[in-house]
């Protein structure tokens, strides 16, 4: 930040927090108070410094709709009528006046509504949001046109904070939709982050308990510090974050976003003080500011007053310190009998792969405790495995994800495989160097063993059915014929394309007289531990009819899906009837012979 400060002067950070602030917002005592003095240009001569297009673009745009936070004064935020008001509004108001024009402000929202709809292209415009990489991928920004500090907000007793690694492990509240939610994940990935609607919501939560600190602009949380009276908090410490505010706008409109940046240019420093002065608790008048002097001194001499309490509270913080050590030998102690006593398969590897494993993991290896000792992992994975296994592990090191899940193969003593199921989480210490691995190993051998049977099952059974030997379907009681195979296709004179567009119904190719012998087989499964058999006859699309021997059974699980096997029966129907007409032609003969006889 450009200074240094002692770890025990909190209330000497605020000041001088304070103090950047108004070299941030550009505000200056009468040093520049002689500079900007020049009303805006009028509406038809600022329009005059647009060019063509930019002109053409806003005759063809004449509603934009802007939104703004209502809740994040005194930059932005909605009044008791629902109005937007705020530092980021004025600025607002003298474009509007520029561009001889009016915005159409959308109200009632909430600013994670607002974001998603921000987001979805349904508003144009908002007035006061800092730049990441996530929002310039649907954003158009303006340059900012306002800097303030972040800071982090604590409790009242919490000793000055050093930094944002100071609240490492730490539950941390911010607004959902800032852009620290998106800053602190990538920076200071140990950070709890708690996400709250509000910024009084997140320093109510502070004032309960529910979390450690508060991350938000200095002047927002000075701002509700104020108003709700909450005299137990403190600026207590810095980030190393900027609320760099431009206005932006949705990225096909990107020409807005440049005609606004030449408003914003043409508002004088003047204008922008006049702001300033207006929304900030401080105001600051022009020549010597005695005030300033005398807040000065008083903080000089509540510093002098203080040196005695200044050791008392630095004996308070060894002490503290020395307790936050033995509580964490204690977490310490915690983490390895639970590391020990786990079910599972832990390890904790060095980036180099040594590994320090619990009894759970050598058990499913099959190794003594002191084998493993000096052992690696890629000592128990198969070697045409190791590459891959590497690869996952590089994503975590390059820092492009901070855990990750997958199945690897280990190598048993006795020369066999077991299959596991990883999850692997990385360590890193503040610089952000990688520590080691924690790795949770699941032995997952019979499910994937199980999985193979199922698939050998599977595949022996499509053999069977794809041999064309009978015709086979898989089908429900309604009629729709989920499976079949060509031999059936074939007997019902139906194509494949047929059957895969839903076209092949068994119910509406079976003549009205069969359906009965249909049900009653169909009853009959639930009674029948085999399959029944029985024979019917189908109708073409020709209308020729087939007759056919049809086996059915019902096959396990919630669906009741049916299994039928069926057999074309047509050349035993056609010798059937040639039997059965030469017997009638046998009797007519005999029949003739014997009359011949009697007469």
């Amino acid at each position: 930040m450009g200074f240094q400060q002692r770890r025990n002067r909190p209330g000497l950070a605020a000041v001088v927090l304070l103090l950047l602030f108004i070299g941030f917002a550009g505000i200056a005592p009468a040093a520049r108070a002689d500079q900007g003095n020049t009303a805006p240009a009028a509406s038809p001569a600022f329009l005059q410094k647009l060019t063509a297009d930019e002109r053409a673009w806003l005759a063809a745009h004449p509603v934009i709709r802007v939104v703004q936070d209502p809740g994040w004064p005194p930059v932005e935020f909605a009044d008791e009528k629902g109005e937007f008001v705020g530092m980021a509004g004025d600025y607002l108001a003298l474009i509007e006046e520029m561009l001889n024009m009016k915005f159409e402000r959308i109200r009632g929202l909430t600013w994670q509504e607002a974001y998603a709809r921000l987001k979805r292209g349904d508003i144009d415009m908002t007035t006061s949001v800092a730049v990441t990489p996530e929002r310039e991928k649907f954003w158009a920004f303006t340059r900012p046109y306002m800097k303030i500090p972040i800071v982090i907000v604590a409790h009242a007793d919490v000793t000055y904070l050093d930094g944002m690694h100071e609240l490492e492990g730490k539950k941390v509240a911010v607004v959902d939709g800032y852009a620290v939610t998106d800053w602190i994940p990538r920076d200071f990935p140990t950070v709890q982050l708690v996400r709250v609607k509000t910024v009084e919501e997140g320093l109510k939560a502070l004032q309960r308990g529910d979390v450690f600190a508060y991350i938000d602009n200095m002047l927002v949380v000075g701002y509700y510090m104020a108003k709700l009276k909450m005299a137990n908090l403190k600026i207590a410490g810095e980030t190393p974050y900027v609320n760099a505010q431009s206005m932006a706008v949705r990225l096909d409109w990107a020409p807005l976003a440049g005609i606004l940046q030449k408003a914003l240019d043409s508002i004088s420093q003047t204008q922008r003080n006049d702001i300033y002065r207006k929304w900030l608790p401080i105001r600051y008048e022009h020549g010597f500011d005695y005030t300033l002097l005398w807040y000065a001194l008083a903080v000089f001499a509540i510093i002098l007053l203080g040196m005695g309490a200044w050791n008392w509270k630095l004996f308070r913080e060894i002490a503290f310190r020395k307790k936050a050590e033995a509580a964490l030998r204690r977490s310490e102690e915690k983490f390895r009998l639970v590391f020990e006593a786990a079910s599972v398969g832990k390890s904790i590897t060095l980036p180099t792969g040594e590994i320090n494993v619990n009894k759970a993991y050598c058990d499913m290896l099959g190794y003594a405790e002191d084998e493993m000792r000096n052992m690696k992992w890629q000592d128990v994975t198969p070697p045409e495995d190791i590459d891959a296994i590497q690869s996952h592990l590089n994503l975590l090191l390059n820092g492009e994800q901070d855990s990750i899940r997958f199945i690897k193969r280990y190598l048993h003593k006795n020369g066999s495989y077991i299959w596991a199921d990883i999850s692997v989480a990385i360590q890193r210490d503040r610089q952000r160097e990688p520590l080691f691995f924690i790795t949770t190993i699941v032995d997952i051998s019979e499910r994937i063993k199980a999985e193979e049977n199922m698939r050998l099952a599977y595949d022996r059974v499509r053999r069977f059915m794809d041999s064309n030997i009978v015709g086979m379907i898989i089908a429900e009681a309604s009629g729709k014929v989920l499976e079949a195979n060509d031999y059936y296709l074939n007997l019902i004179g139906f194509a494949r394309r047929d059957f895969e567009s839903g076209k092949v119904d068994w119910r509406a190719i079976t003549p009205p007289e069969w359906l009965q012998a249909d049900e009653k087989a169909i009853a009959a499964l639930g009674k029948l531990e085999a399959g029944t058999s029985y024979e019917k006859e189908y109708i073409r699309p020709d209308g020729t009819r087939v007759p056919i021997l049809i086996t059915l059974t019902r096959l396990p699980g919630p669906d009741e899906q049916i299994a039928a096997f069926i057999l074309d029966i047509t050349d035993r129907k056609l010798k059937e009837q040639e039997l059965l007409e030469k017997e009638v032609q046998y009797r007519n003969l005999a029949n003739a012979g014997l009359a011949l006889i009697w007469t």
